[in-house]
């Protein structure tokens, strides 16, 4: 069993890559051909200050899952219960703050970014719709992530992200060729985000709610170690993150594009 499902990890996150190199290459170029570099631009800038957002979890998930793999192996169902509801208690905190964040931030990319192609509240409502997709993770897809890795099915959550891919790239393509305000796109963003949300959701009612023991309110379960992987993801992230953000708080947006498809083709 272990054998069969690292070959469906394996496949399933390589299908997944390839989806993301094939349309990651041509989407960008018809986005700037319909909205300009700007808009270009302006997308890449909000995802790499979410993705800096992104690090209030960095190595809790690790953590989780790294606890969750002795009861996983035992059948421990009662444990297992308890350290998913305390993930999903902390993910929540963390998601609240993360949300937080983002209201606190959107002003200010708005004000500093407005100019006469993109206006301060196209620039406002656009972080705020791709930070509520971004808090899809701390207050669900964290958990079913705890869930699926720990049993070694992550190609469960490689298919839903290929589901939620299909999903957005269709709309995306929609709202490109319709020609309708560029907004659109990231409500298309939400929209595959929602659907890769319904099918975790029904794997776990199909494969794993029978097994989940009820748990008491006041359960003061925590998670060892959480902080075990931060420091290398907080390193890895600022690497990846910072020259975007340099170039965003320095330059306009058109350049954030340019540099943003220099680097897409140098990473491929």
């Amino acid at each position: 069993m272990r054998t069969k499902n690292a070959l469906r990890n394996t496949a399933f996150s390589l299908l997944l890559e390839v989806l993301l190199l094939i349309f990651g290459m041509i989407m960008p170029r018809l986005i700037i051909l319909t909205y300009g570099s700007a808009v270009n631009g302006l997308t890449s800038a909000i995802n790499q200050i979410l993705s800096v957002l992104n690090l209030l979890q960095a190595g809790a998930v690790g953590a989780s899952i790294f606890e969750m793999y002795k009861p996983v192996a035992e059948k421990d169902y009662q444990r297992i219960s308890l350290i998913m509801d305390a993930s999903k208690r902390y993910f929540f905190k963390l998601g609240l703050v993360f949300l937080g964040l983002v209201m606190a931030i959107a002003p200010l990319v708005a004000i500093s970014k407005a100019d006469a192609e993109i206006g301060k509240w196209e620039i406002l409502i656009s972080v705020i719709i791709l930070g509520i997709n971004g808090a899809y993770y701390f207050f669900i897809l964290s958990w079913y992530d705890i869930l699926f890795s720990s049993h070694q099915k992550r190609y469960i959550l490689s298919i839903a992200g290929i589901i939620e891919k299909l999903i957005y790239y269709g709309l995306l393509f929609i709202v490109l060729k319709s020609g309708i305000h560029f907004m659109f796109m990231y409500v298309a963003v939400v929209c595959g985000s929602s659907i890769k949300v319904l099918y975790l959701y029904y794997i776990y009612k199909k494969n794993y709610a029978k097994y989940m023991m009820p748990v008491p309110k006041d359960n003061q379960y925590r998670i060892k170690n959480r902080g075990y992987l931060l420091w290398n993801q907080i390193a890895t992230q600022a690497v990846e993150s910072s020259p975007v953000i340099l170039i965003t708080a320095l330059y306009d947006l058109k350049l954030v594009s340019v540099y943003a498809i220099y680097n897409l083709v140098q990473t491929a």
